[in-house]
């Protein structure tokens, strides 16, 4: 009988627990010729330089107390996506949803945890953490030297 307690216990926390859902999902944007940009980005983001020649971005989400279905609607409505916008040479990557708006399931609170990084190309400086700024390649002055050449007219 005294087995039979531990097992009964395992048993009901595995019933009651509220799995972990997580999903990652990546996004990228090019960048031919813009040299700014902006970032409105909804929540703490990390910012790191890569090798490539586009901006990568890699959201990881969390949650907790909901079911698979309401994680695949939050997807599908767009709630972790990144929208860009490009005027002239300057760009600006906005998040689509703001307003992340507190989520119930079956009556109890649902807990979101939403981790963003951006990969951004190594000819980029990062100006702060809302603007991003093309390194200006400086141009490197060429000298030419010139020959002078002497002929010897001896007959």
């Amino acid at each position: 009988m005294s087995k039979l307690i531990p097992l009964a216990m395992l048993m009901l926390f595995a019933l009651t627990a509220e799995a972990q859902l997580q999903k990652i999902l990546h996004q990228s944007f090019e960048l031919d010729e813009i040299d700014h940009i902006a970032l409105d980005l909804y929540g703490e983001y990390d910012i790191e330089t890569w090798a490539g020649n586009t901006i990568l971005t890699e959201t990881s989400v969390q949650l907790y107390g909901a079911n698979p279905s309401l994680l695949k609607f939050l997807v599908k409505k767009g709630r972790y996506e990144i929208e860009s916008k490009g005027d002239g040479g300057t760009m600006s990557l906005t998040s689509k949803d703001k307003n992340r708006t507190l989520m119930k399931y079956k009556g109890e609170d649902c807990f979101e945890f939403v981790k963003l990084k951006i990969l951004i190309p190594e000819d980029f400086n990062i100006v702060s953490n809302k603007k991003l700024q093309r390194i200006q390649e400086t141009d490197e002055a060429t000298t030419t030297t010139t020959e002078s050449t002497t002929t010897d007219n001896n007959r």
